[in-house]
């Protein structure tokens, strides 16, 4: 008898899981530093509401403009150089062990 779970044969073999992609805490950081360039905007709005000077705070839109292409560089980057990776990963495991086809994901 085998666990369908599982694929391996009840009290013998082993499973080997592990997931390609990226980490929860990484897309939570590239979202936050997507939502960056909200700051200065917020900031500029409340003077204009204010009545102060909306330029010093428009002052540093640029500066997250730079920082948020070159975080956007890094990572298309690092996906591209990581998918032949991936692809190896997923032939090698297919090649050397019994596998079975992923099961969707599940809607959390």
């Amino acid at each position: 008898m085998t666990d369908t779970r599982c694929r391996a044969p009840l009290g013998a073999g082993s499973r080997l899981e592990g997931r390609l992609g990226w980490l929860p805490s990484v897309r939570a950081f590239v979202l936050v530093m997507a939502l960056l360039w909200l700051v200065p905007l917020g900031m500029a709005a409340r003077a204009h509401v204010l009545g102060l000077p909306v330029a010093p705070h428009l002052a540093g839109i640029p500066a997250v403009a730079v920082l948020l292409s070159l975080m956007a560089g890094l990572i298309a980057v690092a996906d591209r150089m990581a998918r032949p990776e991936a692809d190896h990963l997923r032939t090698w495991v297919a090649g050397r062990l019994e596998t079975t086809e992923p099961k969707p994901a599940q809607p959390r």
